[in-house]
C-alpha cells in the first residue's frame, strides 16, 4: 500500500463547504446530509454515500471471513484475507479523498496474473467452483465476498455514471479506478477460493 496513512474520512477545516443541491454555504450540518468531499455536503441518499456504505459492508464481510480462517487455523488464507480487508480500507480512502486506488497484490500476483489464474483453474491444479451444502465453510465465506464485491461494483457504476458530473465526479476521474479495483477484488477472492480448494479445503 502506498497510502496507509490516508484517513478515509478526513474533514477539511474550511468553513465554506457548500450544499451540492442548492449551492449555499452550510452553516450547520443537518442530520440528513453528510460530507461528500472538502467542498460539498450531499443528502445521505447520494450515490457515492451509498457506495461508501457498501464498501463498509464489504470490509465487514471480509473481516468475518478472516476471523473464521483464524478460528479454523488456516494461516495462509487468513493472511491473504487480511490483505483484502486492508484493500477495502484503501478503497474507502480513495473514494473519499478522490484519488485513484492503489494496486491489489494477493499471493504475490498482480492483476493480470490473478485474472489468468481464475480463467484457467487448471493452472492451480483444480476446477471452477461448484459449491453445495457439503462444501467447506470457508469456501462459502469466500464466495460471499466474491458476490458482494460484484454487487458493490454495480453500485460504483451508478455512483460514477457518465451523468454523475452533477455529483462532482465522473467515470473519467478517479471513479474508473475504483470500479476496476472492485472487479479485481472479486477475481482475487475467487483466486483465493481456488487455491484453498486445491489445497484440500
Amino acid at each position: 500500500m502506498t497510502h496507509p496513512a490516508d484517513p478515509p474520512f478526513t474533514i477539511s477545516p474550511r468553513d465554506d463547504v457548500a450544499c451540492i443541491s442548492c449551492g449555499q454555504v452550510v452553516g450547520s450540518q443537518a442530520p440528513y446530509v453528510t460530507q461528500l468531499n472538502a467542498d460539498f455536503f450531499v443528502p445521505k441518499s447520494h450515490p457515492r454515500i451509498r457506495l461508501r456504505g457498501q464498501l463498509d459492508s464489504l470490509h465487514a464481510l471480509v473481516g468475518m471471513a478472516e476471523h473464521r480462517a483464524d478460528a479454523q487455523q488456516e494461516p495462509w488464507l487468513q493472511g491473504e484475507l487480511a490483505k483484502v480487508a486492508a484493500y477495502c480500507r484503501e478503497l474507502i480512502s480513495a473514494e473519499y479523498n478522490e484519488r485513484p486506488a492503489d494496486r491489489l497484490i494477493l499471493d504475490d500476483l498482480d492483476a493480470a496474473e490473478l485474472h489468468a489464474a481464475t480463467h484457467d483453474p487448471r493452472s492451480l491444479g483444480t476446477t471452477h467452483l461448484l459449491l453445495n451444502g457439503e462444501s467447506a465453510e470457508l469456501l462459502h465465506w469466500l464466495n460471499l465476498i466474491r458476490t458482494k464485491s460484484r454487487e458493490v461494483e454495480l453500485v460504483a457504476y451508478e455512483a460514477f455514471a457518465p451523468d454523475a458530473r452533477r455529483y462532482g465526479t465522473s467515470f473519467q476521474d478517479f471513479g474508473t479506478s475504483i470500479i476496476n479495483a472492485l472487479n479485481l477484488v472479486a477475481s482475487g477472492v475467487y483466486y483465493l477460493a481456488l487455491r484453498f480448494k486445491a489445497s484440500g479445503g
